[in-house]
């Protein structure tokens, strides 16, 4: 089963916060380079940003702050 848009954004940004030991990062590419790579439509990708804010992600710009990784990682899952 492929998982929904918001499990898909979460799991990207969970596994970006991880490897690079931040909470706070920036997107190195557009975010309809984003959209692409995980295989969703840009304004579904946007809609996605807005699913994340329970789980405490917030996106402004190019940057992502998630304020509970364990959160967003529970969601990948």
């Amino acid at each position: 089963m492929i998982p929904e848009p918001r499990a898909r954004a979460g799991e990207c940004f969970a596994h970006r916060a991880e490897l690079g030991n931040a909470n706070r990062f920036d997107l190195p590419f557009e975010k309809k380079v984003l959209a692409a790579r995980l295989g969703i439509a840009p304004e579904v990708l946007s809609r996605s940003f807005s699913a994340l804010v329970p789980y405490k992600v917030k996106v402004s710009g190019a940057t992502i702050d998630i304020r509970d990784v364990h959160a967003l990682t529970k969601l990948a899952q």
